[in-house]
């Protein structure tokens, strides 16, 4: 199923992700409720089309945030960066 995130816990502090074509707006507010987190959305991801593929076994939850960041910037040109205790989510230098 499209546009659809699943995130299990496995023991303790690790997780499985799945997330098979997930727009960033699936993607983004998955970071929120996972890691309770504020992501600002900002104007420039307007225009981003497509669709973000990622399963991860049982990994820590800090290499899950490692790992969504780098299929954001490497599937999406989705960038995330950290301002005021929240995280800014904005489309990457053109490619």
């Amino acid at each position: 199923m499209p546009g659809y995130i699943t995130s299990a816990p496995v023991d303790g502090d690790r997780v499985s992700l799945r997330l098979p074509q997930a727009d960033h707006q699936t993607v983004l507010s998955a970071l929120e409720t996972i890691y309770g987190i504020k992501v600002v959305r900002d104007p420039s991801l307007a225009g981003i089309r497509g669709t973000l593929d990622l399963k991860t076994g049982p990994i820590s939850r800090e290499e899950a945030m490692h790992s969504l960041e780098t299929a954001l910037r490497d599937q999406l040109n989705i960038i995330l960066e950290p301002a005021d205790g929240k995280v800014v989510a904005k489309r990457g230098p053109a490619r």
